[in-house]
């Protein structure tokens, strides 16, 4: 048996998109990699280890998420390190991480709806079981080819972005993710261009990017600085077309999380942790 920690926020991939942790069923099947990069899907167990610490933030130009210190992460070269030595020891520009965001048939489950859902209510103005009301990034008018995801709505010189439930689940249903990819877009533009998130909504910016991967569209994620970041940025097309994911941000939380174990018992495959390979550690 293989296991590793993980943090509760941290992020797992699976048929139905990202799932956190501690907003996961005890047995899941996620997405992974074996020794030779094959791309696998593994059943694992996760299970709440009754402690806390305070987490890591680690951002890179593919991917970005929160570990526990304890995460075990493997890089580009085939290198494994903990979260707490990355921090204490390691500059983070001068990682790479093989990431992966996206697998064929993605987004198209009820599960996945719920959880998009979820996220962006807690982005909403205005939300109800029915319809989500979003103040976009930096529009000020409403733009001339609209979106087919919901309508903008006008308000003085705020600009709003209406959805309804049903409409997304259609388009989900329907797998037209490109017709979600440019509705979200638009939303979390802000005036300098660039897709805006808040440092806790990883899932959004995670999501995103694996839909302009599965579109074959570059992009690249930044942040306010080297050390912290209280935003994740999104820009598409991406300026560097490095297809690795390069470190560009590594910080410790304030705010103490649960940590988790997951386990496997598949030999010489690997969860990926955020979209990046993480390493478990051998027990009887």
């Amino acid at each position: 048996m293989l296991r590793g920690v993980l943090s509760e926020n941290s992020l797992l991939l699976t048929r139905d998109g990202w799932v956190s942790c501690n907003g996961s069923k005890k047995e899941i099947t996620v997405v992974g990699v074996d020794r030779h990069g094959k791309v696998s899907e593994v059943n694992v167990t996760l299970r709440s280890l009754g402690v806390t610490s305070r987490p890591v933030f680690l951002g890179t130009s593919k991917c970005c998420g929160v570990f526990s210190p304890s995460t075990a992460i493997q890089d580009a070269s085939g290198h494994t390190w903990t979260l707490e030595h990355i921090v204490q020891d390691i500059s983070i520009g001068e990682l790479r991480f093989e990431v992966l965001l996206y697998v064929d048939k993605m987004l198209s489950r009820q599960q996945q709806i719920h959880l998009l859902w979820d996220k962006l209510c807690s982005e909403a103005a205005f939300s109800d079981d029915t319809t989500v009301v979003i103040r976009c990034r930096g529009a000020l008018k409403v733009p001339d080819n609209g979106s087919e995801l919901g309508c903008f709505i006008q308000r003085g010189e705020r600009l709003y972005f209406r959805l309804i439930k049903s409409s997304l689940e259609q388009i989900l249903k329907e797998r037209r993710e490109r017709e979600l990819m440019n509705g979200l877009t638009q939303v979390f533009r802000n005036e300098d261009g660039l897709c805006e998130f808040g440092r806790n909504d990883v899932y959004l910016a995670m999501t995103i990017g694996g839909l302009l991967t599965a579109d074959k569209k570059s992009y690249e994620l930044i942040y306010d600085s080297l050390q912290h970041t209280s935003a994740i940025y999104l820009r598409t097309p991406a300026e560097e077309t490095l297809s690795l994911g390069k470190g560009r941000c590594v910080h410790v939380i304030g705010e103490p999380y649960a940590d988790w174990e997951i386990s496997w018992s598949a030999p010489s495959w690997n969860p990926l942790c955020n979209g990046i390979v993480m390493m478990g550690s051998r027990s009887t």
